[in-house]
C-alpha cells in the first residue's frame, strides 16, 4: 500500500504542528468552557446575604424587640446617630441601604388596632432596600392578623406566634420536566468549543496531505504505479480516517480526563457520538478544502477564514440564542451550526427516549449529510481534474 505509507509519512512529518495546534486548542478550550460554567453557576445560584440597615426606635417594646429579632435573619444593624442629617449620609456613603424609624406609642396605637406610620428612608433603586421593605410588611401584616383576630391579645403573645409563624419556609425545587435539566455541564461548553478547534486540525492534516499528493512529480508516479485510481483513493481515504480518528479520541479523551466524574453518564456518550460525526463531516470538508486550494501558502488563511467564520456563526463563540434571526437562517447552511445545536439539547436532556433525542438525532443527520456532500464534491472535483 505505497501512497498509504505515504500518507503516514506525511502525517509523521507534520505532527509535531498537529500536536502544537491541539495543545493550543485545547486549552484555550478548557480555559473558556471553565470560564463559562463559572459564569452560569454565579448567575444561575442565589445566595441570602443580610443588607446593612439603621434601626432607630424610640420606644423599647416587645413589639418593636421582635420586629427587630425578626430583621437581624435579613439585616445588619449599624449604629448611627437618631437624625435626619446622620441618617442621610449614612445612606449616602452606603454605610446602610435602609433606616426605619419607629416614632413613640407605635405599638401602643397598633395594638388598640389604629395604623400607625413608621419612617423609612432607602438607597433608592437598590434592590437589597426592597428585600428589607417586604421584611418589615411581612412581619407586620402578620401580627395585624393576631391583633385584628384575637381580641385582648398582649404583645408577648403576638410576637411569639407571629415567630413562630415566620419560623416555617418552603422549600422550591424545579422538577426536570421534558427530559430536560436546568443548566448545561463542562462537557457541554467543551464540546462547543471542540468544533473550533477539531476543524482545524483536520484542515491542517487533510489538506498537507493532499497537498504533497497533488505535487507533479508525486502524482505522477503514483499514476504510473500498478496501483488503480480506486485503490489509490481507498488508501488516502484510509489515511484521513486514521487521521481523524487520533484527533478525535485525542481531544475528546482530554475533555474525558478533564472531567471524569462528571462524564460518566448518557449524555457524555451522546457528546461523544455528535462530535464523532462531526469529525467525519470536518474530514470531508477538510477534502474538499485541500481539492480547491493550490498551495500552502493559501492554506492558512483558507484555515482560519473557514474555522473563525463558522464558529462565529455557527454558535461556538457566540451563544446562538444571542444571534440576529438573519444570521441564523445563514447559519443553517453550516454543518458547526447543527452540531452546536445538538451540543445544547444534549446538554439539557435527562430522558433518553425516542420522543426526546429526535431533534439530536436530526442534527446529527444534517452534520452527516454536509460531510457526504462534501466528500462527493471534492471526488467529482478530482476527477474534472484528472481530465482537464
Amino acid at each position: 500500500m505505497p501512497v498509504f505509507k505515504l500518507c503516514l509519512k506525511i502525517i509523521k512529518k507534520n505532527l509535531p504542528l498537529m500536536i502544537m495546534y491541539m495543545a493550543i486548542f485545547l486549552v484555550v478550550s478548557v480555559v473558556i468552557a471553565s470560564a463559562n460554567k463559572q459564569n452560569e453557576e454565579k448567575a444561575t445560584v442565589f445566595t441570602s446575604s443580610r443588607t446593612a440597615m439603621a434601626f432607630l426606635s424610640e420606644e423599647d417594646t416587645p413589639l418593636t424587640r421582635g420586629l427587630k429579632q425578626e430583621l437581624a435573619k435579613v439585616a445588619v444593624f449599624v449604629e448611627i446617630e437618631n437624625s435626619d442629617e446622620a441618617v442621610k449620609d449614612a445612606l449616602f456613603f452606603r454605610k446602610v441601604f435602609y433606616a426605619l424609624k419607629i416614632p413613640e406609642g407605635f405599638s401602643e396605637d397598633f395594638m388598640s388596632g389604629k395604623a400607625p406610620v413608621l419612617e423609612t428612608i432607602i438607597v433608592p433603586g437598590t434592590i437589597p432596600a426592597v428585600y428589607l421593605e417586604m421584611a418589615v410588611n411581612q412581619y407586620l401584616n402578620t401580627a395585624r392578623l393576631y391583633v385584628d383576630s384575637l381580641q385582648g391579645i398582649g404583645q408577648a403573645e403576638v410576637v411569639q406566634s407571629v415567630a413562630k409563624d415566620l419560623e416555617n419556609s418552603s422549600v422550591v425545587v424545579i422538577p426536570e420536566s421534558d427530559g430536560l435539566v436546568g443548566a448545561q455541564n463542562f462537557s457541554s461548553y467543551f464540546f462547543n468549543y471542540l468544533a473550533y478547534s477539531l476543524l482545524s486540525v483536520l484542515i491542517l492534516g487533510v489538506s498537507s496531505i493532499m497537498i504533497v499528493l497533488k505535487d507533479k512529480d508525486i502524482s505522477r508516479r503514483n499514476h504510473a504505479s500498478p496501483v488503480s485510481r480506486n485503490s489509490m483513493t481507498v488508501q488516502i481515504f484510509m489515511a484521513m480516517v486514521l487521521l481523524t480518528l487520533g484527533a478525535w479520541v485525542a481531544m475528546t479523551g482530554a475533555c474525558f480526563l478533564l472531567n471524569i466524574k462528571g462524564s460518566l453518564n448518557v449524555n457524555f456518550l451522546m457528546f461523544m457520538l455528535n462530535s464523532f460525526v462531526f469529525a467525519l463531516a470536518g474530514t470531508g470538508i477538510s477534502f474538499l478544502i485541500a481539492s480547491v486550494i493550490k498551495g500552502r501558502n493559501a492554506l492558512s488563511a483558507v484555515n482560519n477564514v473557514v474555522t473563525l467564520g463558522s464558529s462565529f456563526l455557527g454558535g461556538v463563540f457566540v451563544p446562538q440564542q444571542f444571534l440576529g434571526p438573519a444570521v441564523l437562517q445563514f447559519s443553517k447552511f453550516l454543518p458547526t451550526y447543527w452540531y452546536v445545536k445538538a451540543n445544547n439539547l444534549i446538554g439539557f436532556l435527562t430522558v433518553f427516549d425516542p420522543e426526546h433525542t429526535a431533534e439530536v438525532f436530526k442534527s446529527m443527520g444534517v452534520v452527516a449529510a454536509f460531510g457526504a456532500a462534501a466528500f462527493a464534491a471534492s471526488l467529482i472535483l478530482d476527477r474534472r481534474g484528472r481530465l482537464s
